[in-house]
């Protein structure tokens, strides 16, 4: 004997009188809204087999369908120019889905409407949603080069030089040798170390002074004009000048004369516009206290603009 529980959820087949021994199927067939639960035994086969060995019965019992509610979710751009967006779609209530924005180039994703900065984000599908997806525009950084020098680099050295971000903060760094104090950056400022913050290419020239108790060499006197200039550099030194040397803002050495006389006219109208340091070598008439590079050499660097 096979019958529902329910006739109202579902109905059932395959009852009869049979000779022992018997294989036979039973079916439960769900109305519309229910679906077969199982046999009264806690047996979930559906169809079932049967094998007949005295009489029995089975009862299907039925369950109501439980009602899925599906929810759009639409994803969308504020500016399909800037990026996309992908994830949007109908899902049953309480699904988990990911939503993402992809950025077009020169753009990056800023947030979603909502304030939320995930991306992909995670949602769970409550309710129908609109969710849109903001990009801005990718800021173009200038690098600067910030070039530090020695006036001297018997009496000292340097450090902070380089190429960095606009904007950045940075420090430069006087080192003076045994002997020898820092003095002032060629602006007059005398921090040290100096906090400089990045804005365009600049050059920093330090100066140093000998400490009580240590002679002094005496300094060329030395021009050089015009500055700024557009083709000719004109260099005079109360000493004679060996040579010649015009750094550009990377410390490559772009322009080298030598000239054995106290004064010279460098060609620089083929040199790019900018910042650059001309280091003038010259050969003291006195006998040094002080030596740079060998047979009394004394360089000095003066800071010159290329229009």
């Amino acid at each position: 004997t096979v019958v529902s529980a329910n006739p109202n959820r579902g109905t059932v087949t395959g009852g009869g009188t049979y000779p022992e021994g018997s294989v036979i199927f039973i079916e439960a067939n769900a109305n519309e809204g229910y679906e077969f639960a199982s046999w009264g035994d806690g047996n979930t086969d559906n169809p079932r087999e049967i094998t007949v060995t005295s009489d029995a019965i089975y009862v299907a019992s039925f369950s109501e369908i439980s009602h899925v509610t599906n929810y759009t979710i639409t994803v969308v751009s504020a500016n399909p120019n800037h990026g996309t967006v992908t994830g949007g779609g109908t899902y049953p209530e309480g699904s988990v889905i990911f939503i993402e924005a992809n950025a077009n180039e020169g753009y990056e994703f800023a947030s979603w409407d909502d304030g939320n900065t995930d991306n992909p984000r995670q949602i769970t599908v409550t309710a129908d949603a609109i969710y849109v997806a903001s990009f801005s525009e990718i800021s173009h950084v200038t690098n600067y080069t910030i070039t530090v020098v020695s006036a001297n680099p018997n009496r000292g050295t340097v450090t902070g030089g380089g190429t960095y971000p606009e904007g950045s903060v940075i420090f430069i760094e006087a080192n003076a040798n045994e002997g020898y104090e820092f003095a002032s950056w060629d602006d007059g400022n005398t921090d040290n170390p100096r906090q400089i913050t990045v804005t365009s290419d600049a050059t920093y020239i330090a100066s140093f002074d000998p400490t009580e108790g240590i002679a002094e060499v005496a300094v060329p006197e030395i021009s050089i004009f015009p500055n700024p200039t557009t083709d000719n550099l004109n260099i005079t030194s109360s000493e004679e000048i060996s040579e010649i040397e015009i750094v550009n803002a990377l410390g490559q050495v772009v322009y080298r004369m030598e000239v054995n006389a106290d004064n010279a006219v460098c060609d620089v109208e083929g040199l790019t516009a900018g910042v650059y340091v001309v280091r003038i070598r010259t050969l003291q008439r006195t006998e040094p206290v002080e030596v740079s590079l060998s047979k009394g050499a004394a360089v000095e660097q003066r800071k010159f603009v290329k229009e």
